[in-house]
This record gives structure tokens, C-alpha cells and sequence, in this order.
């Protein structure tokens, strides 16, 4: 199965609570990514992703550099995937209010991905796919 993973399920991974419910979703990405790493998923790492994440992180004073050794368990399951200036086109002309999720979807859909995995459902579905957006806990209860 082929993952693209929005970063805020990287930021809860990391369990860096801003408030009690951080705690909580920060419990249900550990789970999801203990899943993937057991079922070998393969995990698509765009590198709007990777920036994202480094900028929700940049207030902790994380670079994505420091946390490859934490990920390390996952680099066979990992597929680095690169982003275009055309990809990023087409995402403003797709969603121009949600340029950001727009974009996911579009590397998401390049990809080829079988789920979009994210924690904020709301932004993604504004958003028109084929591929079936989840947060972590709804795609464990569908697989397990």
C-alpha cells in the first residue's frame, strides 16, 4: 500500500503537544506508524512535506535533518518524492485559498497513492481526489 502522509501526522509523531488533544493525536500517529513500519507500507515523503514539517518544527528549533535518525527504522519503506514549479502551478490553480493541501493532493495523485493520510480532514476535502483521505486512527480502524 502506497501512503502520502501530510506532515501535521509527522508533527503529532514527534509528540510536541501544544495542547491536551495534541497529546492524544500524538498517540494515534504512533500507533499509525507503528502499523505501517509492522505491514512495510511505503511511505510516499514529498518534499512539500518535508518543508512544511520544518516549518511547523522551526519554533521547537527541529530541522528535518536532525530527525532522519529518528525515521531511520522507516528508510526501506520511505519513497522520496520531489515537487515541481508546475506541480505547484497547478495546485494555485486547483485551490487558490488552499494552495498548501492543494499541493499535497496533486504530489499525492502523482504518486500514485492509495490513501492520503492527515489529521486535518477538514482542508483536505475542500479539495476534490479519488483517493481516500483518512486520519491515522480511521485508516487503522479500516485495516486492522
Amino acid at each position: 500500500m502506497r501512503l502520502y502522509i501530510d506532515s501535521c501526522v509527522y508533527v503529532d509523531f514527534l509528540g510536541i503537544p501544544k495542547t491536551d488533544l495534541d497529546e492524544v493525536m500524538s498517540v494515534k500517529a504512533s500507533k499509525f506508524f507503528c502499523y505501517i513500519l509492522q505491514k512495510g507500507h511505503k511511505i510516499l515523503l514529498s518534499g512539500w512535506v518535508v518543508k512544511e514539517t520544518e516549518k511547523i518544527l522551526s519554533n521547537q528549533n527541529i530541522t528535518w535533518e536532525s530527525l532522519k535518525p529518528f525515521f531511520s527504522v522507516y528508510n526501506n519503506l520511505i519513497e522520496p518524492m520531489p515537487y515541481t514549479k508546475e506541480d505547484q502551478q497547478k495546485a494555485k490553480e486547483l485551490y487558490p485559498s488552499n494552495y498548501d493541501d492543494a499541493l499535497h493532493v496533486i504530489l499525492a495523485e502523482k504518486s500514485k497513492a492509495d490513501y492520503i493520510i492527515t489529521s486535518n480532514i477538514t482542508h483536505f476535502n475542500a479539495i476534490k481526489t479519488a483517493i481516500p483521505i483518512l486520519r491515522p486512527s480511521e485508516f487503522l480502524s479500516r485495516s486492522l
